[in-house]
Parts: structure tokens; C-alpha cells; sequence
């Protein structure tokens, strides 16, 4: 059984994984590894080898080089039992909410994207995994002006109940 949250793709057991035919986990596994942080917070007899193998053949968006089909990453929650909703940009988020995944796109120290996942820990305020910003519970609001301040733009985010 694992009791941990992946917090560090690049530095964690499964940066070396293949993640389509160009990348791997360490560049480019922050899809999957967000799906696992949100999974792992309501199942955690869920491994990360699991949730890996059931996104790596589909998920990969341009064979990895851009990370992942956030359709696919909800696709996947929803095998797990949960509900899970893209919605662009920011949007109210209902305090029911189970766990948020963030995709934001930055442009420095080099541009590129990333998911977070956000899992509530008490009623619309949520802890961030795998994140270097979102490292105390926050409300979505005070979220996305943090990455207004750091010049990051959010581009959607996956509402999961």
C-alpha cells in the first residue's frame, strides 16, 4: 500500500517512465501523476503503476511532447468512480468539490505547461501536489491570483466530485 503523495515528478521513483513515444514522467508525466494525486487522496490502495498503465497508451498528447489529453485524465477519474469536469479558465468552484487539477501554461524560466493537482481539505480550500507555488491550502481564488503573480496563465482546470 503507498501512502504518498507524488510531489516531485522529476526526483520521485517513476521520473524515468516512458511517457509516449518523446518524453518521459520527469519532463512530461505531470497529467498522470496529477490523476494519481487526486485518486490516492480518496483510494489510497491505488498504486502509481496503475493509474500509469491505464493512461500511457492514450493519454500522451503529441506522443508526450506536450504532456497530456486532459480528456483523457478525466475519462480516467470517472473509471474511478468519480465525476470529473473540464472547465476553461476560472470558473466558481462548488465547496463540495472533492479535488481540483489545474493546467496553467508559464513562459519563464522557459515556457511550457503543467498540471497540479489540488485535493479540498476543508470546504473549497485545497493543498496542491506536485507544485512548487501551492504549498499551503488555499481558496481557488487566492490560487489563481498567486499565478497571476507569478505571470502564469491558467488554461483550464478538471473539477472533480
Amino acid at each position: 500500500m503507498n501512502n504518498e503523495y507524488i510531489e516531485n515528478q522529476g526526483k520521485c521513483l517513476y521520473s524515468s517512465l516512458q511517457w509516449g513515444k518523446h518524453s518521459n514522467t520527469a519532463n512530461s508525466g505531470c497529467g498522470w501523476i496529477s490523476v494519481y494525486n487526486i485518486i490516492h487522496s480518496k483510494y489510497p490502495e491505488v498504486t502509481p503503476t496503475e493509474v500509469f498503465d491505464e493512461l500511457k497508451e492514450n493519454a500522451p498528447l503529441l506522443g508526450g511532447r506536450l504532456g497530456s489529453k486532459p480528456w483523457k485524465l478525466a475519462k480516467c477519474l470517472r473509471k474511478y468512480g468519480f465525476k470529473a469536469r473540464i472547465r476553461l479558465f476560472k470558473r466558481f468552484v462548488s465547496p463540495d468539490c472533492f479535488g481540483l487539477i489545474f493546467l496553467y501554461m508559464y513562459t519563464k524560466p522557459r515556457f511550457g505547461a503543467h498540471y497540479v493537482a489540488a485535493t479540498n481539505v476543508d470546504n473549497a480550500v485545497f493543498l496542491g501536489h506536485n507544485c512548487t507555488i501551492l504549498k499551503k491550502p488555499s481558496s481557488t481564488d487566492d490560487y489563481c491570483a498567486l499565478l497571476k503573480r507569478h505571470k502564469i496563465r491558467l488554461l483550464l482546470l478538471i473539477e472533480v466530485k
